[in-house]
């Protein structure tokens, strides 16, 4: 911003402002525990501190100054035209609260609580908000730092409705997709199902029923229809294999657990290559989805 590079350096506690030409170092701000940054319109750097507050200075003088505090776990902040404040903020809120210019507290956009880990799919739901955008059409871009599944969501900046959002990219190889055997629009990828449209070839998502690795996936059929998925984080047989039945639309019961045994013949869900000492399998009795 004005031929300036600003850069938050958290380990030594300070945002170095640089010419962005030469790379000269010009001056360094002390800011406690400094993360993400953004310059306003109006020329100064709003910077968040420790995720609790949002601080700004003058990159002339260079002395700081609170301008929104008791956050917590804040992650990301923006600015708009109008000189508003975008703070995207983690557990337990996994929301973008929006601030005017004096830090007074305006609105807020997502679902309180953001998005269940697990379960029907909510595009309402935010989760680990890593960055966020403004542009001049008056859309909120947020970057969600989770894997399962990776989204871009974009918001209505001033109402905040939800608009659209953005999928991927994929896991190194692209594994863990597979096609369901009795539906050849219904797909799984990256711990979620999702449904292809024919018309438009797009994908939306249902539901988020697996975490922790989902490198490979197979489909199965078992009696009377039954619809089977086995999920492996990794190179068998040194990951273990969940087994998952998809009793409807969005919903997977775990059925059962395959898992490698170390050297001392303990299970795990991964042991070191070449350490495994054969395989332990449990299977659900009761229906809890719990390993007893």
């Amino acid at each position: 911003a004005g031929g300036k590079l600003f850069l938050s350096y958290g380990v030594g506690g300070r945002v170095l402002i640089l010419d962005a030409s030469t790379g000269k170092l010009e001056k360094a701000v002390a800011v406690e525990r400094p993360g993400d940054l953004e310059v306003g319109v109006d020329g100064k750097c709003y910077v968040l501190s420790g995720g609790t507050r949002l601080v700004r200075f003058d990159p002339g003088a260079g002395t700081t100054e609170p301008v929104v505090t008791d956050l917590r776990n804040a992650a990301a902040v923006a600015c708009d035209a109008a000189g508003q404040l975008y703070i995207g903020v983690g557990e337990p809120d996994n929301q973008v609260k929006v601030f005017g210019p004096d830090g007074k507290p305006l609105r807020v956009i997502g679902k309180l609580g953001g998005r269940p880990p697990l379960g029907k799919w909510d595009a309402s739901g935010m989760r680990a908000i890593s960055g966020l955008r403004t542009d001049p059409q008056g859309k909120l871009w947020v970057m969600e730092n989770d894997d399962t599944p990776r989204r871009i969501s974009v918001w209505n900046a001033a109402g905040g409705e939800f608009i659209r959002e953005f999928f991927g990219p994929t896991n190194y190889g692209a594994g863990g997709g597979a096609i369901s055997p009795l539906d050849p629009y219904c797909m799984v990828g990256h711990g979620s199902e999702w449904k292809l449209d024919p018309a438009t070839g797009r994908a939306s998502c249902v539901a988020v029923f697996h975490r922790g690795g989902m490198a490979n996936a197979r489909f199965g059929l078992g009696p009377g229809g039954r619809l089977y998925l086995a999920v492996g984080g990794g190179w068998a047989p040194n990951y273990a294999v969940r087994i998952y039945e998809r009793v409807a639309a969005g919903e997977w019961a775990l059925r059962t657990k395959l898992m490698p045994l170390d050297k001392d013949g303990q299970p795990h869900d991964q042991v070191d290559q070449g350490g495994n000492r054969g395989l332990a399998v449990w299977a659900d009795a009761n229906g809890d989805q719990q390993e007893q």
